[in-house]
């Protein structure tokens, strides 16, 4: 946190900069930061955001005194940008449980306890090595691989996995960036053969199926960004993006302006002009601010896409258009009791994992549940070592309601839940639960609600997730200024998909926009 401190007052330590009004697109997490630090730099600063609130991909739902995530969901303890911020504006925190081995595997038609992680090789036909690795926990099968790929590389190498520089990169990081998490596991293997079975179990029991097609490279930046201890708000995710809003509307009444509904239609660069950028706006637009001599834009690529790009270089475009994004939908189950902790092995915490629709099912963490030790990547993922990942916990009697996230899918199993109306996409994920739990899940339901990312209007897409080559082909110009125009966002750093992405690249951004700013 001291290394994060001193960076937020390098940020704010310029001398006195010329005044100037800024236009910040897109009212998230990375929109709200940078009017903060803008708005302490002096700046005069109004934030475009589309939707009717501020807060992207960041949102709360509330149930019977529960909150539950229908996007981000969790700070691992290393994610030191978005705990500033949440120390900043005083959020009570608690344990984020990932893992608990008394949820279950429902696989093959097959339900199997996660303590038990031996019976899988009952219902996968894998080599003998493979059921050793199975018998102490299912990561084993694709830990052994991602250990052949760190085995190679240097610590500069993983350096420039970790930034996702492909510029600098050796061959063999520009290699594996080339692979795909599927070819690498199926040719690195004995035979085609001995291995397909053991795809298929790391597919399924880690829920990785989604990301065969993202780069090794991809994969490897998550192991090597450890994700230890995550944490969540208490009062929900949403009360970071909402808090940080009336915090500007509270310190900087007459420095941020907030327009919410108010989408960006086009954004044209034209540096011969005293006031470079230029916004132009569906509705009608004569009270608005249209003209910029600085600008960020934090939008999503994917929606930029439905945007006017005028004066934009080639480079800058093909990036917009080709960066790849995955697809995500939330389906969360309310119950008038949480049965599940009532069991005689009770959940208190951590997802059971189908190869059904419903993909990934979360339950709430227990109140009582201590600090765990957590999986390196933004799955459900047991440690490859059960002694150091789970713990004893004291659960509730299961009494008062409580709301379970009922899938968490990605990719095309998202994009088949996508398909369906609200009300279908929550009957679906019902049934699949009632296949792991039984009529308990009938008898204490309560209605739900979902979100599909990919479809949603003012995003286009859950989170970045570079394939093979993207980023060789695309990061540098992803990230490059157009002129005064800047951009920042968790797609623009080394933690896509994170919270902590979008803060530390709008701090990127900001670095160099406070430099034009001084420049005049």
């Amino acid at each position: 946190m001291e290394q994060v401190t001193e960076e937020f007052e390098r940020l704010l330590s310029c001398e006195a900069l010329p005044h100037r009004h800024v236009a910040v697109i897109g009212g998230g997490i990375s929109g709200l930061v940078a009017a903060h630090v803008l708005a302490l730099l002096g700046q005069t600063v109004t934030v475009f955001e589309a939707s009717g609130r501020v807060g992207g991909r960041i949102l709360t739902h509330r149930y019977a005194g529960q909150v539950a995530e229908l996007g981000a969901m969790r700070i691992p303890e290393t994610h030191q940008y978005t705990l500033f911020y949440c120390r900043l504006l005083s959020l009570a925190m608690e344990p984020f449980v990932n893992s608990d081995r008394n949820a279950f595997y429902r696989l093959r038609g097959q339900v199997i306890p996660m303590r038990e992680p031996g019976r899988l090789a009952e219902i996968y036909d894998l080599t003998e090595a493979d059921r050793d690795l199975v018998a102490r926990a299912p990561a084993g099968v694709l830990l052994k691989f991602v250990n052949a790929m760190l085995d190679g590389l240097t610590e500069q190498d993983k350096a420039h996995v970790v930034s996702g520089d492909m510029t600098h990169a050796s061959a063999a990081v520009r290699t594996l960036e080339a692979t795909s998490v599927r070819d690498y596991l199926l040719t690195h293997a004995a035979s085609l053969e001995s291995n397909r079975e053991g795809v298929e179990l790391i597919g399924n029991t880690i829920y990785l199926k989604e990301v065969w097609q993202a780069s090794c490279v991809a994969l490897l930046r998550e192991f090597l960004n450890h994700r230890d201890r995550p944490s969540q708000v208490v009062t929900g995710m949403e009360s970071l993006t909402q808090g940080l809003a009336r915090r500007l509307g509270e310190d900087f009444p007459d420095r941020v302006t907030i327009l919410e509904r108010t989408p960006v239609a086009g954004i044209r660069v034209d540096p011969a002009r005293p006031e470079p950028i230029t916004l132009t706006f569906d509705a009608e637009a004569e009270r608005l601010p249209t003209s910029f001599t600085h600008a960020l834009c934090t939008l999503p690529f994917p929606a930029m896409r439905h945007l006017v790009l005028d004066g934009f270089s080639p480079e800058k475009c093909t990036a917009i258009d080709q960066f790849r994004y995955a697809a995500s939908t939330k389906v969360l189950l309310n119950f008038r009791r949480r049965f599940w902790e009532a069991l005689e092995q009770p959940i208190c915490g951590g997802a059971s994992v189908t190869d059904q629709i419903a993909g990934q099912i979360y339950y709430p963490s227990s109140p009582d549940a201590p600090d765990v030790r957590v999986h390196p990547l933004p799955v459900q993922f047991p440690s490859f070592d059960p002694d150091t990942m789970y713990a004893q916990r004291s659960p509730s009697a299961g009494d008062g309601p409580g709301v379970v996230t009922g899938s968490y899918a990605w990719g095309s199993d998202a994009r088949r839940l996508a398909a369906l109306p609200a009300e279908a996409r929550i009957d679906a994920v019902r049934r699949c639960m009632t296949q792991i739990h039984g009529s308990d899940v009938n008898r204490y339901f309560d209605g739900g609600a979902t979100m599909a990312w990919e479809t949603h209007r003012w995003s286009s897409g859950a989170f970045s997730q570079p394939g093979v080559r993207g980023l060789a082909l695309y990061r540098d110009a992803a990230m490059r200024a157009e002129h005064t125009l800047h951009f920042s966002g968790e797609h623009l750093s080394p933690d896509p998909g994170w919270i902590q992405g979008s803060i530390s690249s709008t701090w990127r951004a900001l670095a160099a926009l406070i430099d034009d700013l001084a420049a005049g």
